[in-house]
């Protein structure tokens, strides 16, 4: 499954309003949080509806987080078992859909969209018998291969898991995507930015958040 997902269509998956001030479409942003709202609002009073998401998507927080001096915040999974740094606020959710072979699938993830449009998202994707049929990591290579949008590929590593990072790039946008395997799940995160950007204008935050991945020790077994 994972290795038919790209780019271009984890963009609509991941980035629901993911920013505050995001021009995308998608369930309304909450308000700046000032000193004397410091609680993060309800679904119901952002005015989002749980039968108007997705079929199979559970919205845990939206517009969630506590910036930094430098407008970064720390983004952890509610039901994923790892955290990330983002450079704004995010939201964070799950999507439970079927595999082709029926084995159900849950991808636990957060994302956020910066004032460029550049895309930032992290996600651990779970099959409830635990079971890959081929090599994932090769599996997600060499589908960006045949496409022929495949540019680099390259060995990573987070402690004991292995994974690796991919350059790939279309007409409309360039991404760089790392994939780490655990015995029984996988972890995936992006950063994609429009082709008239290119990655090399985001290098530094590229850098920050792909190398801020904390997974915990429960999440790394399982």
């Amino acid at each position: 499954m994972v290795a038919k997902l790209s780019p271009r269509c984890l963009a609509p998956l991941l980035m629901v309003s993911c920013s505050r001030s995001s021009p995308e479409p998608g369930p309304a942003a909450p308000e700046e949080k000032t000193a004397s709202t410091p609680r993060q609002p309800s679904q119901e009073e952002l005015g989002v509806s749980p039968n108007a998401l997705p079929k199979g998507m559970v919205m845990h927080r939206l517009g969630a987080g506590d910036p930094d001096a430098s407008g970064w915040c720390l983004a952890t999974s509610t039901e994923g078992g790892f955290s990330v740094s983002l450079p704004k606020v995010f939201n964070d959710f799950t999507m439970t859909s079927k595999a082709v072979d029926g084995v159900e699938i849950k991808i636990h993830a957060v994302g956020t969209l910066d004032a460029r449009g550049v895309k930032f998202s992290a996600m651990v994707v779970r099959r409830a018998d635990g079971k890959f049929k081929d090599d994932p990591l090769e599996g997600q290579a060499a589908s960006f291969e045949k496409q022929g949008s495949l540019k680099q590929k390259r060995a990573v590593a987070l402690g004991e898991m292995q994974g690796i990072e991919l350059r790939v790039a279309n007409d409309s946008s360039t991404a760089v995507i790392r994939l780490y395997r655990a015995p029984t799940m996988l972890y995936q995160l992006i950063v994609e930015a429009p082709a008239s950007l290119g990655l090399e204008e985001v290098e530094a935050d590229e850098k920050r958040f792909l190398e801020s991945l904390d997974v915990s020790a429960r999440a790394r077994e399982g």
